[in-house]
């Protein structure tokens, strides 16, 4: 048999995990009973740059486009939206509601030099996608200069 040395830190730590687990579900799920759109929720973003652009991509699923409001202004896009509880279920009806639901509002902070009146956005599948090019910078192209 293995002897173990006991860590009280690592458990301290993992009862710390747990029970943040455990209030973030609290707080951010409704709870069987309760208002269901009661509570926000915050939609998983990825942002990345490829040579032309920064591209967002936010999974939005249940949503339509016109229920989603995206805008840029000083280098900051913010997402906002509402996703609803389906119309025609009545509340004790379920046994379980672990879908989040309410208002959502999620500012990101986006790299300098972009060029924001040329953005586009695309959603497809559940999942907006925001294509922001990025401006060229003035001097990229090599100055020869002469030396005297």
């Amino acid at each position: 048999m293995t002897v173990v040395q006991w860590d009280p830190l690592r458990e301290l730590l993992a009862l710390k995990d747990r029970m943040n687990k455990i209030i973030e579900n609290a707080m951010s799920r409704s709870q069987y009973g309760g208002s269901a759109d009661a509570g926000t929720w915050s939609p998983a973003v990825d942002i990345f740059e490829t040579s032309e652009s920064v591209v967002v991509a936010a999974e939005l699923p249940g949503l339509s486009p016109s229920e989603i409001e995206v805008r840029i202004a000083e280098n900051m896009l913010t997402l906002k939206g509402e996703r609803k509880l389906e119309k025609g279920i009545e509340q004790e009806n379920y046994h379980r509601i672990e879908r989040s639901y309410g208002s959502f509002s999620r500012s990101l902070p986006l790299p300098p030099g972009i060029k924001p009146s040329e953005a586009r956005a695309e959603y497809r599948l559940g999942i907006l996608h925001i294509q922001i090019p990025k401006a060229r910078e003035a001097g990229a192209s090599p100055v020869h200069i002469r030396i005297s």
